[in-house]
């Protein structure tokens, strides 16, 4: 296991430039399209497939890297929310199914009920607000930008805390700026437009711990730039690794 036990990020033996670059980057606003370059590069070092989206290789890779330190390549992963269809396939699970990992499922809400493998991964239809996986199903749960489409968050941490085992570990990122945007009432994929702040990442936070999963670093708030473009608004993103530490009898 690569993982030490404690709530502290631990050591691990990946390459040294990478894995500080990782640190530097969790539980922190993406802070200029220079980290999404980076994170390009280190994914192409490793021969990974691409995010389409540009600036969703940054948080990608964050969760692929994690995964890969923290798991081992048997244990169950899930990503909440998975899209594989243009044009903006997910190139998480794919890039994990790449470096050797076994179990891999992939869910949302646009699958069909009966479950598909493609290419060493399972993708099958659920609904991340009430998940039909098995307490304690899963060692580590990425959850890519989708919060912020319409998804009630509080059942989304309570859900995930559910089926984690214990000392599992959820990373989730979404679209962020420290003080609120106005979206103009704008709307996407069915639900009204969500740009999280730095309130509303300190009350995920504590409600998470709630849930029994504690944040692995202290999250950094402020941003720097807004390297993010769309619809007509510019901001950035945000992730959040946690563990999960206690069980909780109501999560």
């Amino acid at each position: 296991m690569r993982s030490n036990g404690g709530t502290s990020m631990p050591e691990v033996s990946l390459d040294g430039s990478e894995d500080s670059w990782a640190r530097s980057q969790t539980c922190v606003p993406l802070f200029d399209n220079a980290q999404v370059n980076v994170a390009k590069l280190f994914a192409a070092a490793r021969g990974l497939p691409l995010h389409p989206d540009r600036w969703k290789n940054w948080d990608s890779f964050l969760a692929i890297h994690h995964a890969e330190r923290l798991i081992e390549l048997n244990d169950p992963v899930l990503d909440a929310g998975a899209c594989r269809v243009e044009p903006y396939p997910s190139a998480f699970l794919p890039s994990l199914k790449k470096l050797g990992f076994t179990d891999l499922t992939g869910c949302n809400i646009d699958e069909k009920e009966d479950p598909e493998v493609v290419e060493g991964v399972c993708y099958e239809y659920c609904d991340i607000e009430r998940m039909r996986y098995d307490n304690g199903r899963f060692a580590f749960i990425a959850c890519l930008s989708t919060i912020e489409h319409g998804v009630d968050w509080r059942k989304y941490f309570t859900e995930s805390a559910r089926i984690l085992r214990l000392d599992g570990y959820l990373f989730t990122s979404f679209d962020y700026w420290s003080t609120p945007v106005d979206t103009m009432g704008q709307t996407a994929w069915g639900s009204p437009i969500r740009i999280f702040t730095a309130h509303d990442v300190m009350q995920m936070a504590i409600f998470a711990k709630g849930c029994g999963l504690d944040l692995m670093k202290r999250p950094v708030l402020n941003c720097k730039d807004a390297p993010v473009e769309w619809m007509g608004m510019r901001y950035t993103f945000m992730n959040l690794l946690m563990k999960k530490a206690r069980e909780i009898s109501n999560a």
